[in-house]
Order: C-alpha cells, then sequence, then structure tokens
C-alpha cells in the first residue's frame, strides 16, 4: 500500500471515529473498507494501470466522508473533504480531480462515463451480488429511520429491496461474471420473502414501527407508573395504619408508661390527636388512590365504529355480549385506523385514571407531611412551656 493510501485510510478511520454519528449502522467506517477492497479487487483483475487502482482506491476510502458533515448532499462534501486532505499531502490537481469524478458517479442514477467510473460504480454497489445483501439492508433501514427519520412498513421495505436488486446491474465484466449469479439468486430469495409476508389489512396506512414502538412504549410507561403509585400508595397505608395503632394503644392504656394523671393535662393530648387526625386522613387517601375502580359503560358496536368507546378496555366490553364483542375484535384486525384510535382512546383514559391516582396521592403525602411537622412543633412548644412553668 502506498504512503498516501495508508495515510488517508487512517485519516478516515480517525474522521469517522470522531464525527460519524453512531446512527449511522450502513454507512459506518465497514463499508466504506468493503468498498475499497471492492474496488482494489474489481480494479486488479481487470485492464487498469497501478495508478489507476490507486486513484479508485483514494475514491473509495473518501466517497462517504461526507456523512460527517450532511446525509443528502453527502457526495459533495466528500468531494471537499477529499480535495483538502489529498492536497495537503501532496497530490497533483490532475489526479485530485479524478478521484473527485470517481466520488461523484457514487451518487445514485449517476452513469458512469468511463471505465474506471464503471469499476467505482460497481465497487459501491458489489454488495447486490453478495450472500450479505440482506444482513447489510437491516443496517440501512435501521439508519435511515434513526438518521432520516424514514419508517416503512415490511412489504415497503422489502419492495425497495426487490426494487434496488431489479434495478442495479453491473458494469465491468470482472464484477458480471463473479457477481452476477449471486445477485440473481438474492433477486429470487427477496421475491420468496416477499411472498411469506402477511397480506396487508385493509381500510387505512398501516403507520408503521415508529407508531408500534409510540404504543407498545407508552403503554409500559402507564403500566409502570401505576405500578409505582401503587407501591407509595401501600407505603403509606402501612405508615399511617402503623402510627395510629400505636396512637390509639396508648391512648387505650391511659398512658400509663408516664403516669396516670397525664389526662389532666390536656395540652399533650393535643399535638397526638392532631397526628392521629392527620394519619387517618392521609390513609384514607392512600385507600383512595390504590382502590380498585372499574368504569363499567354499555359500549356498542356502533360507539366503536364512530371512534367513541374502546373495546380493549374490559370495564368496557364486558357488558357486551360474546357475538358483539368478537365482531369489534375483527373490525380492529381488519382496519388500521380504527385499531389505532381504539388504543389512544384507552391510553387516554388510562392517562385520567393514573392523574387521579396520583392527585390522590398527592394529598396523602401532604396531609402526612402536614400533620408530622405540626405535631412536633406543637409538642415542642407544649413541652417547654411546661418545663418553664416546673422550673
Amino acid at each position: 500500500m502506498s504512503k498516501i493510501l495508508e495515510q488517508s485510510a487512517d485519516y478516515i478511520f480517525k474522521l469517522f471515529k470522531e464525527k460519524l454519528s453512531g446512527n449511522y449502522l450502513y454507512h459506518d467506517f465497514d463499508h466504506t473498507k468493503r468498498v475499497v477492497e471492492n474496488a482494489r479487487e474489481i480494479a486488479t483483475n481487470s485492464d487498469v494501470s497501478d495508478e489507476e487502482v490507486e486513484l479508485l482506491q483514494l475514491a473509495a476510502w473518501f466517497h462517504d466522508s461526507g456523512h460527517t458533515v450532511d446525509y443528502k448532499d453527502h457526495e459533495q462534501e466528500s468531494v471537499k473533504i477529499a480535495r483538502e486532505f489529498l492536497g495537503q499531502n501532496g497530490l497533483d490537481e490532475e489526479r485530485i480531480g479524478k478521484v473527485e469524478d470517481l466520488i461523484m458517479v457514487t451518487r445514485m442514477d449517476t452513469k458512469p462515463a468511463n471505465f474506471l467510473e464503471e469499476i467505482m460504480c460497481d465497487a459501491d454497489l458489489l454488495s447486490a451480488g453478495k450472500k450479505a445483501f440482506f444482513d447489510y439492508g437491516h443496517g440501512l433501514r435501521a439508519e435511515w429511520e434513526l438518521v432520516c427519520g424514514k419508517t416503512y412498513t415490511d412489504q415497503e421495505w422489502e419492495q425497495m429491496q426487490l426494487d434496488f436488486l431489479l434495478n442495479t446491474s453491473f458494469h465491468t465484466e470482472y464484477a458480471i461474471h463473479e457477481y452476477g449469479s449471486r445477485r440473481k439468486k438474492n433477486i429470487e430469495k427477496q421475491r420468496q420473502i416477499m411472498n411469506a409476508l402477511p397480506v396487508p389489512k385493509k381500510g387505512g396506512k398501516n403507520p408503521g414501527r415508529g407508531a408500534e414502538t409510540m404504543y407498545r412504549a407508552t403503554y409500559r410507561n402507564h403500566i409502570n407508573l401505576s405500578s409505582i403509585a401503587d407501591n407509595k400508595a401501600n407505603m403509606m397505608i402501612s405508615i399511617n395504619t402503623l402510627i395510629i395503632s400505636i396512637i390509639v394503644t396508648i391512648i387505650g392504656s391511659g398512658f400509663t408508661f408516664v403516669g396516670s394523671d397525664l389526662f389532666k393535662h390536656l395540652r399533650f393530648t393535643l399535638p397526638i390527636g392532631f397526628l392521629l387526625v392527620c394519619c387517618l386522613i392521609s390513609a384514607i387517601y392512600a385507600i383512595l388512590s390504590a382502590r380498585p375502580k372499574v368504569t363499567k359503560t354499555n359500549v356498542r358496536l356502533e360507539s366503536i365504529k364512530e371512534k367513541k368507546s374502546s373495546i380493549l378496555f374490559f370495564g368496557n366490553f364486558s357488558n357486551m355480549q360474546l357475538p358483539d364483542f368478537l365482531e369489534g375484535m375483527a373490525l380492529l384486525k381488519d382496519n388500521n385506523d380504527l385499531l389505532y384510535d381504539n388504543m389512544s382512546i384507552d391510553l387516554y383514559y388510562l392517562g385520567k385514571v393514573l392523574t387521579r391516582k396520583y392527585q390522590l396521592l398527592r394529598y396523602s403525602y401532604n396531609i402526612f407531611m402536614m400533620g408530622l411537622i405540626v405535631a412536633v412543633i406543637v409538642f415542642m412548644i407544649t413541652f417547654f412551656l411546661s418545663y418553664e412553668k416546673l422550673g
């Protein structure tokens, strides 16, 4: 490997490490390295000079460097990065210009103008003729979702993959001979994948994996928040009932551990009585928060079709007849829009239940905190006043 190729490889590795987002799951350093190896393989098995092999590898190293700046027009940015680096490292203007042309030919729908450009195109798209094509596709799909915000249904994505394979044709004799048959096998395999996919449901476009992930995460968050609220309510119930039990036991025993005449000093019982009342109210609010409450609504199929009610909540469908319930569920299975609207309605009412839970729980905590503070303050004041009188 020449010095300029070694320098370029080190530069691109450091550039991607420092500036390329981790969301790039396809156009990463490994992809660039594969394209370099593809270019060298095709070029060394074709009638090109050593200098041209070097130019092809230089273009391959830099062809995706622009992704560190911009996704859409990364080829233009790649040309700028290559020109600056190669110029600083002694490459003459003529060869830099050739490298730029080779980078720009990797833009989609660009036709190669000469044999070197044909090699560069084949090197960049050689994955279409490899067994790993489908693995690379998973990375590209994830990258588009994370970087570009593009989401596709399985049917849409697999159709795009098939279109890519059908529209990709190799230019060089070596690529056609060595990878053409594998490309045809990939096309056949892609058709099989598409045939194995479930038939899309009627009645609305599938929102895609992004929407499914959103609903899944939201439902999980609601469940977690409800569990947290119940745990906090149980904790408040336990604490308050324990304090109430202790106070009632002490009062019932006549305060024998401090003397039988303590009831004569009513001021000592005021903070204890106030704390008792506050603990009782706090416990009541905590019990109301944790108490199961199921709203029962007589839901009809018409209200489900009109998106006024959700059949997914058991409090709604528990009063329905079994045939009506089965028909309602069949409607959701055949209509994506209705399905997701039912899920949204269900989430809305789950949110209202959670709001009520946390509101009651907040009252419980605030009353308990106020009872402790006031009881301690009143007890301390009473104690010091009694101490001064005794003194």
